[in-house]
């Protein structure tokens, strides 16, 4: 729908990202042993009826107004969901160098696979483990923070962001 009917007024809310795959050498296919192949194989039925053979994959985005997902570049569960079982075996770590919200580490135990996460907003742990379900679990699961006290990639807050871009927004109002 438009609601004006004018150039510059229409956002399209088909949002496209892109997602690159690293490789450090040719993987060797053989190196894996047959009891870790067959705890990991995906699903057929799940690829092709799901389109992850798809270049581009459709899927609905996390909606506005999420109290989990406030003040962060949230995406979907079936994101890393997809990643994780089209590109790990069984007993692999998950790495999450944004980790946000923590849904890669959400999708990766509901994998049964370890996941570790770099995030430098403290206010964040909360919703991380409430989101990842470490709240109030009694398992032998562990949820475990290491803080870097000093240095330029220290924790911070939301409050302190904030002032930040407000900062920089009454700098570029100013110019």
């Amino acid at each position: 729908m438009l609601q004006h009917p004018y150039p510059m007024y229409f956002y399209p809310d088909n949002l496209l990202e892109r997602i690159v795959i690293f490789q450090k050498e040719k993987f060797n296919y053989r190196s894996v042993p047959q009891e870790i192949k067959k705890k990991s194989v995906i699903n057929k039925e799940e690829f092709q009826n799901n389109g992850w053979y798809k270049t581009i994959w459709e899927m609905t985005n996390v909606l506005p107004g999420s109290k989990l997902e406030k003040n962060i570049a949230s995406f979907p569960d079936e994101l890393p969901y997809r990643l994780i079982k089209l590109f790990s075996y069984a007993g692999e770590t998950v790495l999450d160098p944004f980790f946000g919200s923590g849904t890669t580490m959400k999708m990766a135990r509901q994998l049964k696979k370890n996941s570790i996460g770099y995030e430098i907003i403290r206010d964040l742990e909360n919703i991380i483990r409430k989101k990842a379900g470490f709240e109030s679990e009694k398992t032998n699961n562990f949820f475990e923070i290491f803080e870097k006290k000093t240095g330029r990639y220290k924790f911070v807050t939301i409050d302190y962001i904030e002032s930040k871009k407000n900062a920089n927004n009454s700098k570029d109002n100013r110019a």
